[in-house]
């Protein structure tokens, strides 16, 4: 938008041809008082519409409006700036230095204006439909994983239950002390385990009904802290810790205080065996997000596997050799993904694994 008229020219010399210009025209002395308006600016609603001669325009002369004009007046050259009026009008304002004041342009934009914003909207509404529509992918595939590993690991338990119980019978009819006390211990570990694995899903769905309270948290005192509550599992051993200076994230508390718990004790598990067990917590932050690591000397394992590591009761290693109910990681990616960001895993078989999960800056 450009002047309309010639800012030499004195505002007096000019009411009548200020009144056959379509766009609203506002005159103002050198202490910002009204001279005069023109026709378009009493019907467009300007600041000046109700005022007469010799009066300041309303409003607080911190505003954006009185600010520019009183830069104007003072320092000399123009102004170009968007104002919106009582109504909710909007008008681009173009404010230019003249012999005897200031002259200031109004140009209705209400509805480019209401377009722009109608286009934002419409834009951040198809956005968040794409999250949501990705979120329902990943919660049905969570489900598909979820039933098939339920099926499994559940019947599993229940298979030893009814077949040794069968066994126990027989063995009652031949009256066979030695199996009837093997059969009974084998029904009370599988009735066990069956609790456990029955726990661990009410867990484990209880992380998805947790309401995210994010807030910043110093990463640093809470991987302190949750390596004191894991002292427990690191008696008679030899474990150095290699936590560096870690950043502030956002996240909620309880919930990532859960990631670093399985995460950490994870690697406390799979360094069993190690003479000197060696854990490492590294962070690096991007334009978005912060990528938080913690690495092992552990047993590994093989990196094809790395993709299935985050189902539900997905275990790599036998039972008896590290307890577990394979319900950890999965609890760590659902908690991430949560918060919008990411998990992954690296290894290679005995010389360690690596985790990384990212929480972004603005989850």
């Amino acid at each position: 938008m450009t002047s309309p008229l010639n800012a030499t020219l004195a505002p007096a010399s000019l009411p009548e041809l200020a009144d056959l210009l379509p766009d609203p025209l506002i005159f103002l002395d050198r202490r910002g008082r009204l001279t005069h308006v023109n026709r378009a600016a009493v019907t467009a609603r300007t600041p000046a519409s109700d005022l007469h001669p010799g009066q300041p325009l309303p409003g607080d002369p911190g505003a954006p409006l009185q600010q520019h004009v009183s830069r104007v007046l003072t320092e000399g050259g123009s102004a170009r700036f968007t104002y919106q009026d009582p109504c909710g009008l909007w008008f681009d304002v173009y404010l230019t230095r003249t012999s005897s004041g200031a002259l200031a342009q109004f140009r209705d934009v209400t509805t480019q204006t209401d377009a722009t914003r109608a286009a934002s909207t419409l834009a951040e509404a198809h956005q968040l439909l794409e999250r949501q529509h990705h979120q329902l992918e990943a919660i049905n595939d969570d489900l598909n994983a979820f039933a098939q590993s339920v099926s499994h690991d559940l019947r599993a338990p229940l298979r030893h239950i009814i077949g040794f119980t069968d066994l126990l019978r027989r063995a009652i009819v031949k009256a066979d002390p030695g199996a009837t006390e093997r059969n009974l211990s084998v029904i009370s570990d599988a009735a066990g385990r069956m609790n456990l694995l029955i726990d661990s899903l009410l867990e484990f769905a209880r992380h998805g009904q947790h309401a995210l309270r994010l807030q910043p948290l110093d990463l640093s005192s809470m991987v302190r802290a949750v390596q004191h509550d894991l002292t427990p599992d690191t008696q008679d051993r030899v474990v150095i810790w290699d936590t560096r200076e870690l950043p502030t994230v956002t996240a909620d508390p309880t919930l990532l205080r859960q990631v670093l718990t399985n995460l950490l004790s994870n690697a406390i598990k799979y360094t069993q065996g190690r003479p000197e067990a060696r854990i490492c917590v590294r962070a690096q932050r991007s334009a978005d997000a912060t990528a938080v690591t913690i690495e092992d000397n552990g047993v590994g394992f093989c990196p094809e596997h790395a993709s299935r590591l985050f189902g539900v009761f997905v275990r790599l290693h036998p039972a008896h050799e590290f307890e577990g109910v394979g319900i950890g990681l999965a609890t760590v990616k659902r908690i991430v993904t949560r918060h919008g960001g990411q998990v992954s895993a690296t290894a290679q078989p005995g010389q360690g694994a690596a985790f990384t999960f990212t929480l972004p800056h603005a989850p």
